[in-house]
């Protein structure tokens, strides 16, 4: 009797194993046409997806310039956060290095670093975990002659007004923005309103001017943008603004807004640091564009007509996208 309960188990456990295989089969068969809508649009594979070997987590995406490309995010088991370094231009002579973070204190810092950007000497990473939340600046020129795993120590650690999950620099303004889903993550009360178009927008992203030096007026943002739920990160792309939102493993959506358009909707303030500050709406008014994509997208690199998305699927925490094309940078056309 034992022996044939054996049998029968281990003859279950090999078909398991055999439809697991298939199913995985499957959905990397299946994968560009699951997520037709992202592939579809001249997709092209960039480089291999930074640190998805290394127990990095992926989050922040900025370009330094001369060809090179900053990934932040956090590591597994609480090791420092990390910034790696892609540089080149062609897919075989790239090369992909690291750093390690500290704050400006001199201490390892294990934030999530959700957000990345460079302006001039200045890179500023989003600091989500402090409190208030922050931007910590480091020297782009430091983190580029560094070597593989040197520490990098934070020159500044500037306050701002929203929960720092992404950021983005536009002529000369570094955008600060923040991730909001009910329930689970919050935002303040004042930064949930309802839009011009009637939609409900439950986070910020503010504005911050920038000096000739890449530092930051943060005593108040000069302006602000109101945005929707579970946003990852935002770029500006050839007079369009792209939004992206995901969270686990649901499909990713880029959404895509004309900056004309929002800009001509009602205009209105939202009260930040005792100061009214210029507030634009990006929503279903403005919206001209949703493109669905692979889960788990984070920030985002517009470069010569060409948006750059950033997954965290691939990394060592969820492994689902070694297995699919995650594994890679991938760009569309836009």
């Amino acid at each position: 009797m034992i022996k044939k309960l054996v049998k029968i188990a281990i003859k279950t456990f090999a078909i398991i194993i055999v439809v697991a295989i298939v199913a995985v089969l499957g959905f990397m068969l299946a994968e560009p046409l699951i997520y037709n809508d992202f592939y579809s649009r001249d997709s092209q594979k960039e480089f291999a997806t930074p640190g998805a070997g290394d127990d990095f987590i992926q989050q922040g995406f900025c370009y330094a310039g001369n060809d090179v490309i900053l990934a932040s995010g956090y590591m597994k088991g609480k090791k420092p956060s990390r910034i790696y370094i892609v540089k080149g231009t062609n897919y075989d002579d790239r090369t992909t290095t690291y750093v390690q973070l500290k704050d400006e204190k001199g201490k390892y810092t294990t934030n999530h670093a959700g957000g990345v950007s460079v302006f001039k000497d200045k890179v500023y990473v989003c600091n989500s975990e402090g409190d208030p939340s922050s931007v910590l600046i480091y020297s782009l020129s430091e983190i580029l002659s560094a070597n593989e795993g040197d520490d990098v120590e934070a020159k500044q650690n500037v306050p701002v007004h929203t929960n720092a999950s992404f950021c983005h620099v536009e002529n000369g303004v570094l955008y600060v923005g923040e991730f909001y889903m009910e329930n689970k993550y919050s935002t303040d009360d004042s930064h949930k309103i309802t839009t011009p178009a009637g939609d409900k927008n439950n986070a910020m992203v503010f504005g911050y001017l920038l000096d000739g030096d890449g530092d930051i007026y943060a005593d108040a943002p000069i302006g602000a943008f109101s945005i929707t739920d579970k946003i990852q990160g935002m770029t500006f792309a050839n007079g369009k603004i792209v939004l992206s939102s995901s969270y686990g493993l649901a499909t990713s959506k880029l959404y895509v807004y004309d900056v004309q358009t929002a800009k001509n909707q009602p205009q209105s303030t939202t009260m930040v640091a005792n100061k009214n500050v210029p507030l634009i709406c990006l929503d279903s008014a403005s919206l001209v564009d949703t493109i669905s994509a692979p889960p788990m997208a984070e920030e985002m690199v517009y470069l010569n007509g060409r948006l750059l998305v950033i997954g965290e699927s691939a990394s060592n925490k969820y492994i689902f996208g070694k297995l699919l094309r995650a594994k890679h940078v991938w760009s569309i056309e836009l």
